[in-house]
């Protein structure tokens, strides 16, 4: 069995035990174990969703360390929301420039919520955003 094979069959049976469905009782522990193996497989799916749960305590403690690693690995893998919120967490932080950067990869993946973020930090200006980058990011998402 291939891992991608693999990681879908974990992921669909961590999908059951999330919403206690099919015969599977609801075990958010268990998902969240599940959600690990999956991204031990290399899923940037489970690692973004792995971020999200330690970034919003969702099953485990908060632990932004985590979330952070956990969003740059599915970021690595392709995961273009995982890129955006890796620059959710930059603009929190204050690191402006890191965060519009994070966006306009996302953005240049189709991610609209970041090509709003690349909008909005054109239009207030002092980022360091030239026209030029901006539009080149909206080129891309075309």
């Amino acid at each position: 069995m291939k891992l991608n094979d693999r990681s879908r069959g974990i992921s669909r049976i961590r999908t059951m035990y999330q919403n206690g469905i099919r015969g599977y009782p609801k075990d958010e522990k268990r998902a969240f174990e599940l959600y690990v193996q999956a991204a031990e497989l290399g899923s940037a799916r489970a690692h973004n969703a792995l971020a999200h749960a330690y970034r919003f305590s969702q099953g485990v403690e908060k632990d932004m360390e985590k979330a952070i690693h956990h969003s740059t690995l599915a970021a690595i893998g392709g995961h273009e929301w995982s890129r955006h919120n890796l620059g959710n967490v930059e603009k929190e932080k204050g690191n402006y420039i890191r965060a519009v950067l994070h966006y306009i990869m996302a953005a240049k993946a189709g991610v609209d919520a970041a090509l709003k973020q690349v909008g909005g930090a054109y239009k207030a200006g002092g980022l360091g955003l030239t026209e030029d980058e901006y539009t080149t990011t909206l080129q891309a998402t075309l």
